[in-house]
């Protein structure tokens, strides 16, 4: 499942939709829980579904929707081109592997969709056939505010747990 924040965000000043690395987000989680958070606890969050991790696309890649039709860019010059420098969703089994070995090979992108309330993952598109799959170690990886603030969450006891933070943009 999901994690969401459940209290007032006292980590620093991030928004929801910020993109960190997973230094900075270890550091800011630690700070909002009061005890250590770690790169590794992000990556085995992320190895479990509990947050989406992303990462930094190196190189330039064509790449089509999981249906066969248009992924990105549609009626652009750049049709179904993942530009160099790109942030993507990790599937899953590459943030298993990161968690487990520090690095990974990936071919496919994941979408989130809110179906009854519950966010569900799902492969989104992929590489199309002859393009090499993207290596990712964790330097490249990222994570949002929302989930940093998540995961924080996640470490403070239930005494400590208050209603969830606003919906503002400061968290």
């Amino acid at each position: 499942e999901r994690l969401e924040p459940r209290t007032p965000w006292t980590g620093s000043r991030i928004t929801k939709t910020d993109v960190l690395t997973l230094e900075d987000a270890a550091s800011m989680a630690t700070k909002h829980a009061g005890e250590s958070v770690t790169v590794g606890d992000f990556l085995r969050a992320s190895s479990r579904g509990e947050i989406a991790l992303r990462a930094i696309v190196h190189r330039t890649a064509q790449v089509q929707k999981h249906d066969g039709g248009i992924y990105c860019n549609g009626g652009q010059e750049n049709e179904n081109v993942v530009p160099a420098g790109a942030i993507a969703t990790l599937p899953l089994t590459a943030c298993t592997h990161l968690a487990n070995a520090g690095r990974a090979s990936w071919r496919t992108f994941d979408g989130f969709e809110m179906v009854d309330g519950v966010f569900q993952r799902y492969t989104k598109g992929h590489l199309v056939a002859g393009e090499p799959d993207f290596e990712t170690v964790p330097d490249d990886c990222r994570v949002v505010g929302h989930d940093v603030h998540a995961l924080a969450d996640a470490f403070k006891s239930n005494d400590d747990a208050q209603p969830k933070a606003s919906d503002g943009d400061i968290i």
